[in-house]
């Protein structure tokens, strides 16, 4: 997910940051009701752009709920990837 207001480092700041989080917790609100379809499992943001990383599933609706909400992003031209991950490797580096 692009954002419109970066500091020097490239990180969101002012109102991407908030509109970022609010994404983010929309999200997981939406995973949440699909009853343990998906979590949102980690982000990752630098020189404008936030990946938000979700596992979900794969025969549930969570990639469709992603394509639904990130309609309304309004800081550029989201994307939504799917990718099958089911060893975690994308977010093995963040988890403890």
């Amino acid at each position: 997910m692009p954002y419109a207001h970066a500091d020097e480092n490239g990180l969101p700041v002012d109102g991407s940051l908030a509109s970022l989080r609010e994404f983010e917790e929309r999200l997981a609100a939406r995973l949440g009701r699909l009853h343990a379809d998906g979590v949102l499992a980690a982000h990752l943001s630098a020189e404008g752009t936030r990946v938000i990383h979700v596992y979900a599933d794969p025969t549930g609706e969570a990639a469709i709920h992603a394509k639904e909400l990130i309609v309304s992003w309004e800081e550029g031209q989201p994307l939504v990837d799917v990718v099958s991950d089911p060893g975690w490797t994308s977010v093995a580096p963040f988890l403890s």
